[in-house]
């Protein structure tokens, strides 16, 4: 599993949307999508539902959720 685009995906599920993980992140949002996308097709799991106006998270996509984000915090905190 790609640490890099499970890092997105929090940063995306934390901010609400694409367009905040980007803005967080500093990455375009194109590679934000992307990364997301690239995720549930290596997971063959979709993670979330989108629609113009909001996300949501799949039931995998909270377990996923979940269980990532300690890690990713961890990770972050050991880079500091």
């Amino acid at each position: 599993m790609n640490l890099n685009a499970l890092k997105i995906f929090v940063a995306v599920v934390e901010r609400g949307s694409f367009i905040g993980a980007s803005r967080t992140l500093n990455i375009p949002s194109s590679n934000i999508s992307r990364a997301v996308t690239q995720l549930e097709q290596q997971l063959q799991y979709q993670l979330l539902v989108r629609s113009t106006r909001q996300l949501r998270l799949t039931e995998f996509g909270d377990v996923l959720f979940t269980s990532a984000k300690p890690l990713i915090n961890g990770m972050n905190e050991a880079q500091s």
